[in-house]
């Protein structure tokens, strides 16, 4: 099969993990270092920064991952040429906790997780955080890749992933996602996830900031270096910013909303 095959994925969603396994399936080795995530399956918005970008027309299949909505202007030069979306999805709850730890925000810090906590629910999203762009907010990301998708690509087939089915089945999950795609049989799949283990991605950032070797999202605190890699937590609790921030939250999440229709469609609005 020809053609563009799009992870597509809000941040903090867990899609360097993805890309790291459909790396090792597709070369059959473990990954390395962090650069042979980006080697393997290209995120697009890294292609661009260096002044790079694949053809509109590929005459062979090409995995290639990105975070913008699929309406970005960008985007359209792969209109006819793409194939296939994978969209992974994550209950926004943790991808905002998520975004607090690659900050390097302990939750001791309770006014700075607040601010990060009141811009997202204002936003429905990342909008106002400046580490991404074109992202655009989490329902508006879904809607681009889900319903709406044949705008921007007509010839599209679509499979929606969620993170924490992938979480808690990983082999049959990414097996979904090589199937979908059409890269190969079930052998090697098992393979790919024990390569690709949140403990093995740790410690292929931490060899690969050894050395000296360019890694995804560092930020700092305190000049200190922190990890990309977290511990992929699942249905974490926003009463240690208080109620009032719960509330919100819960508010947002059984409102008239897209975020709500979101929210209950993927099973995130308990």
């Amino acid at each position: 099969m020809n053609g563009m095959c799009w992870i597509a994925s809000y941040p903090k969603a867990g899609g360097h993990w993805l890309r790291c396994m459909l790396t090792s399936y597709v070369t059959g080795e473990p990954v390395e270092t962090w650069p042979g995530i980006q080697a393997g399956v290209p995120h697009l918005e890294g292609l661009l920064r260096d002044g790079e970008a694949p053809s509109a027309d590929p005459d062979e299949q090409v995995l290639l991952a990105t975070h913008f909505t699929a309406d970005r202007p960008v985007l359209r030069f792969y209109r006819e040429s793409t194939a296939k979306v994978v969209c992974l999805i994550r209950n926004p709850r943790d991808a905002m906790l998520s975004l607090m730890r690659m900050k390097g925000i302990p939750p001791e810090d309770v006014e700075a997780c607040r601010k990060i906590a009141e811009t997202f629910i204002a936003d429905e999203g990342f909008s106002s955080v400046r580490i991404w762009a074109g992202e655009g907010s989490w329902p508006e990301n879904i809607r681009s890749w889900t319903d709406s998708v044949h705008e921007s690509f007509p010839n599209a087939a679509v499979l929606a992933v969620r993170y924490e089915d992938l979480r808690k089945d990983p082999e049959g999950e990414l097996w979904k996602v090589v199937d979908f795609l059409e890269l190969g049989g079930r052998d090697g799949v098992a393979d790919a996830v024990a390569n690709c283990t949140l403990e093995r991605m740790r410690e292929m950032e931490e060899r690969s900031k050894l050395l000296g070797l360019e890694t995804t999202g560092l930020m700092t605190r305190g000049g200190k270096q922190l990890p990309f890699v977290g511990k992929g937590g699942q249905r974490k609790s926003l009463k240690f910013m208080g109620d009032d921030i719960e509330k919100a939250y819960a508010d947002l999440l059984h409102g008239e909303t897209d975020f709500a229709h979101y929210a209950r469609l993927y099973g995130y609005a308990e």
